[in-house]
């Protein structure tokens, strides 16, 4: 009991001493010669031997459940957290909302606050955005966008060893790379975290390639709708400027090659009059 007991709060170490003290307790009290650590018969000898190996194979067995349990449950956060994470932001509505969940979920998850620097929409990253609350040099700039080129990490607690606060991460998207998020942490990732790490860095690029995307789609929408607009407003402004002109080039028509009467002709200076005034009106 004793053994099962520790093996469900404590590691394998205490589960493998508190087998051996108890067979040795068992065997000091209770196998003859009593108050002594001598075995005299072959049958204690083999008790003995057994109960010592049940009691640490009980040990362990309990100690590698817990383990597992524990295993399991942290999977089942980390899957939740992912869960959230992708929730959130599929209901964020803008670039800066995207950004604020990214950063919001990633202190809560990794206790470390991130940074993003995202590109122009020309493929490369725009300088203007980076946080300037931030110790952010010209340097560290170089190395996010060396980042961002390369799409490595890059900079403090990678195979790089660079000199520099923060470690860079390239944001990678399925059809544009929406730029750079950096972090300031003190302990590299381990091989779990790491996983976690680039599950969570795969939900925030499609979040943000996605409001790219849509940005773009808005702007090729309104360039179409400009171009559009744009016809319909020379087709029209063609027709309106025709009539005038046809009024006057009639008019002038008819008093040089027609021989009119003084009543005619006043007639046709009045309407290439009115024509040019409606004719001044378009243009201004």
């Amino acid at each position: 009991f004793v053994v099962s007991i520790l093996s469900t709060w404590m590691g394998v170490g205490p589960v493998l001493l508190a087998a051996t003290m108890s067979a040795l307790v068992w065997n000091f009290f209770f196998i003859p010669p009593h108050y002594t650590f001598q075995i005299d018969k072959t049958d204690d000898i083999l008790i003995f031997g057994l109960f010592f190996i049940i009691a640490l194979v009980n040990g362990v067995l309990t100690t590698r459940v817990r383990r597992q349990e524990k295993i399991s449950r942290e999977k089942e956060r980390r899957t939740n957290a992912l869960f959230q994470l992708t929730k959130e932001l599929s209901k964020a509505s803008g670039m800066s909302e995207v950004l604020r969940v990214a950063s919001n979920e990633i202190e809560a998850q990794f206790d470390t606050a991130a940074a993003f620097i995202l590109q122009d929409g020309k493929n490369n990253l725009n300088n203007s955005q980076k946080d300037t609350s931030r110790k952010f040099t010209a340097y560290d700039y170089d190395l996010a966008e060396w980042a961002f080129t390369k799409n490595k990490k890059t900079g403090a607690l990678t195979r790089h060893n660079i000199t520099t606060e923060y470690t860079f991460f390239p944001l990678n998207g399925t059809k544009i790379n929406p730029g750079v998020i950096f972090i300031d942490r003190r302990e590299p990732f381990t091989e779990e975290q790491e996983s976690y790490w680039d599950a969570f860095l795969t939900q925030i690029s499609n979040a943000l390639e996605r409001e790219f995307l849509a940005e773009l789609a808005q702007k090729v929408r309104f360039l179409d709708e400009s171009d559009r607009l744009y016809k319909t407003l020379f087709n029209s402004i063609s027709h309106e400027l025709r009539i005038p002109v046809a009024t006057i080039m009639g008019a002038s028509d008819s008093i040089l090659n027609a021989d009119n009467s003084e009543e005619i002709h006043l007639a046709l200076y009045q309407e290439i009059f009115t024509a040019s005034l409606r004719l001044n009106r378009l243009i201004e």
